[in-house]
């Protein structure tokens, strides 16, 4: 099976913790770090859309080899089973 590349979606995640320690610091601080605490919130929420986009298509990605897993389990019970047939009708 191919692996799974989960590096962007990990990346996300950190700069998504990043992003809120962040805001969480500026919302502590003072009332001018308001629009600097707005504008790291909504750099979470652009994070967030992004691991939800890559999330997305991990679940594509997983579906992918469980079906192509799938088929070839078919093709292969298929193919023993036309050789097991094979051999009875030789006899």
């Amino acid at each position: 099976m191919q692996k799974i590349n989960l590096s962007i979606l990990k990346r996300l995640v950190e700069e998504l913790e990043a992003s809120i320690a962040s805001a969480e610091k500026k919302g502590k601080a003072t009332q001018n770090n308001a629009i600097e605490f707005t504008i790291e919130m909504f750099k979470a929420v652009g994070l967030c859309a992004g691991i939800n986009k890559e999330a997305s298509m991990l679940i594509a990605d997983i579906s992918y080899f469980v079906q192509a897993r799938q088929t070839q389990d078919l093709l292969l019970g298929k193919i023993i089973s036309e050789h097991k047939n094979n051999k009875s009708g030789d006899n």
